[in-house]
C-alpha cells in the first residue's frame, strides 16, 4: 500500500473527490480494485463472502434466529425462496442477534470484510449493533446513517 494522505480525513475514500488519485496510488489487488470502484460507481458491490463456511454459517444463522423467534419463519412472499423474520410479537427484526448467535457474530467480524472497509473508506471499521428492515419504507426517517453499510454475498 501506498503512503497516500486523503486530503479530506472526514470523507470516505470511496467518496472522495481525489478517488481516482488515490485508486491509482493504493495498490490494490484486482478484486478489491473492482469493489471500490463498484461501490463508488452504484453504492454497492456484489462480491463473494470470504468464509469458506459461509454456506454453513448461514444454516446455523436460520437455526438460531429460527430459535430467536419460536421457529416462526415465513416466506417472503416476492421471492417464494429466502425466509424473512415475520412475527406479530417481533416484527421483522432481530435486533443484537450477533449477541446470541456465534454464526452470525462470524459473519459480523469477519476479519476480510473489516479490513475491506478500513481500506475502501479510510477509517477503521467495527461491528455494531444496527436495525435491519424488511423493507426500506421503515427506515424512512432517514437513518440507518452514512456509516452503515450493507454487505451483499451470495
Amino acid at each position: 500500500m501506498s503512503s497516500w494522505k486523503n486530503p479530506l480525513p472526514g470523507v470516505p475514500l470511496i467518496e472522495s473527490p481525489f478517488f481516482e488519485e488515490w485508486l491509482e496510488q493504493a495498490g490494490l489487488d484486482p478484486e478489491t480494485r473492482r469493489i471500490a470502484v463498484d461501490l463508488r460507481r452504484d453504492g454497492y458491490a456484489v462480491f463473494d463472502f470470504p468464509d469458506a463456511s459461509f454456506d454453513r454459517l448461514v444454516d446455523e444463522v436460520r437455526t438460531d434466529v429460527g430459535a430467536m423467534i419460536g421457529g416462526r419463519l415465513a416466506a417472503d412472499p416476492k421471492s417464494g425462496m429466502r425466509p424473512v423474520v415475520f412475527d406479530v410479537e417481533f416484527g421483522h427484526r432481530i435486533q443484537d442477534a450477533w449477541a446470541q448467535s456465534a454464526a452470525v457474530r462470524s459473519i459480523a467480524t469477519n476479519a476480510r470484510i473489516l479490513e475491506l472497509l478500513r481500506l475502501l473508506f479510510g477509517r477503521r471499521g467495527w461491528p455494531f449493533p444496527s436495525a435491519a428492515y424488511r423493507n426500506a419504507s421503515c427506515a424512512a426517517s432517514g437513518w440507518p446513517s452514512r456509516m452503515s453499510t450493507t454487505t451483499t454475498v451470495r
